[in-house]
């Protein structure tokens, strides 16, 4: 985003009202926000080793709810990703 402001190709979207900015605001905030301080206190917890494992796993388990809740199909590429990412974990 920074680069696109530096170049002037950002522009904020005229159509959205006030509940779209609250859910943005939201969505940075509160969501991004949790998601750090959890992120920081599995450090504290259990040291950057581990932390980090479960970090990567984040594609793994988005890739899993998305089948599960939004009824996604899923295809040879997302099984090949959740594959490399386990397998890079396991060594």
């Amino acid at each position: 985003i920074a680069l696109l402001v530096a170049f002037g190709k950002f522009t904020i979207p005229a159509q959205i009202d006030f509940a779209g900015w609250i859910i943005l605001i939201y969505l940075g905030l509160i969501v991004t926000g949790v998601a750090y301080l959890t992120y920081f206190k599995a450090m504290e917890t259990l040291g950057a080793t581990q932390s980090s494992r479960v970090f990567f796993l984040k594609p793994v388990v988005a890739t899993i709810f998305a089948l599960i809740l939004l009824g996604e199909k899923l295809s040879i590429f997302k099984v090949l990703g959740m594959l490399i990412v386990l397998i890079s974990l396991a060594l």
